[in-house]
């Protein structure tokens, strides 16, 4: 568990079910540095990312390393939302349907990875360059970002439905902050200056 320069017991929780907890001090790094650091540190063949705000299912990272054990081709992987988020709030609830309902019209092999829970094998992401933390300083698409490297890579990215999870939302306010100006945006223009389809933004 990589702790971000946090100003809580976060570290202190996570170290009661971590096997390792890394400390980041100083001011907030953000996740595309703090990821690249937790890997850094890792010794498997595989890496899943889970964002703080995600809950993923009790199946999910079973279901994962099944991927992996029975595809030949390094494929990585990332999750989608659960149909019946317990989360009482309209946001919440609006956008993991959203999600969900996006993910199960949508399976098969996509061009974006979510690294809000997704996984793929250490050596693809290494040699895809790991996240762009130079760039991407802030929560923002560094995860859409790294799945476009890991497709010139010739690797396949699949969204399927049985890899499941759960993300919360605090209200409509940075709800429209993050779709709009940390990920919308900023995707757009990823598009844009590598000559691609805007059709794809929808996968």
């Amino acid at each position: 568990m990589v702790d971000d320069a946090s100003n809580d017991s976060t570290a202190e929780l996570a170290a009661a079910y971590a096997d390792l907890v890394v400390r980041l001090a100083g001011a907030p790094h953000g996740p595309a540095y703090a990821r690249n650091r937790g890997v850094e540190v890792a010794r498997g063949d595989v890496v899943a990312f889970i964002d703080a705000d995600v809950v993923v299912h009790p199946d999910t990272l079973r279901r994962f390393a099944w991927q992996f054990a029975n595809d030949s081709n390094s494929v990585p992987s990332s999750g989608p939302m659960m149909p019946a988020p317990p989360s009482p709030g309209l946001v919440s609830q609006y956008r993991n349907l959203l999600h969900h309902y996006h993910h199960q019209e949508n399976p098969g092999e996509a061009e974006t990875f979510w690294a809000g829970c997704g996984a793929v094998r250490t050596t693809v992401f290494r040699d895809a360059g790991m996240f762009d933390e130079w760039h991407y300083r802030r929560p923002s698409i560094e995860d859409i970002e790294l799945g476009h490297r890991i497709r010139r890579l010739d690797r396949r990215i699949l969204l399927a439905p049985r890899f499941r999870a759960l993300t919360s939302s605090t209200g409509p306010s940075p709800m429209l902050r993050t779709d709009l100006l940390d990920r919308g945006i900023p995707w757009m223009r990823l598009l844009l200056q590598g000559g691609q389809s805007l059709v794809s933004v929808l996968r």
